[in-house]
């Protein structure tokens, strides 16, 4: 199902939609993009965060009981045993699942969005242009020239090949 069914009314001496209500919908489909893009990136990073965590609480368990003096974690054994079977038991609500089923809707959106003409502009690393980007702010970068793209904050956006929203990115010094 194409999200714009139909091309809108043009003028033919601009090319320029004659529908306001249909610019704002291409607008609304972008901001869905970017938003179901954050949401993945939000997700994958939490899942990353939990494992790190999860692994720094088993690191920290093991050292307790290495500062045991011998019998004392002789008789803790059954104790670290079980601590340690009650962690792997721990069944976390799968973050995996939860972005494979976002990345499907955005490759179902990204689909419709080029079928609809509407494209995603990704700016890091390129030079600053102002005509397509917002810069939200400079800093220092030895990993980038002056004047380039450090990062982006929102991608900008094209509709029929006309500037739909500009990208928010910082740029280096």
């Amino acid at each position: 199902m194409k999200l714009l069914d139909r091309a809108p009314p043009t003028t033919p001496a601009d090319g320029q939609p004659a529908n306001e209500d249909t610019r704002r919908f291409a607008e609304l489909i972008a901001d869905l993009d970017h938003q179901f893009t954050r949401a993945v990136r939000a997700i994958e990073q939490a899942e990353t965060n939990r494992r790190l965590r999860e692994a720094e609480e088993a690191k920290a368990v093991q050292r307790y009981f290495s500062g045991m003096n011998p019998l004392t974690r002789w008789f803790a054994r059954p104790l670290l045993r079980f601590l340690t079977k009650q962690r792997q038991r721990v069944d976390h609500p799968s973050e995996s699942a939860a972005v494979e089923g976002l990345n499907l809707v955005l490759a179902r959106l990204r689909r419709s969005m080029k079928e609809s003409h509407i494209e995603r502009v990704d700016t890091q690393g390129q030079p600053f242009d102002a005509n397509i980007m917002t810069a939200i702010g400079t800093v220092k970068s030895s990993d980038h020239p002056s004047g380039h793209v450090v990062e982006q904050f929102s991608p900008g956006y094209r509709w029929r090949g006309r500037l739909l929203r500009c990208a928010e990115v910082r740029v280096a010094e």
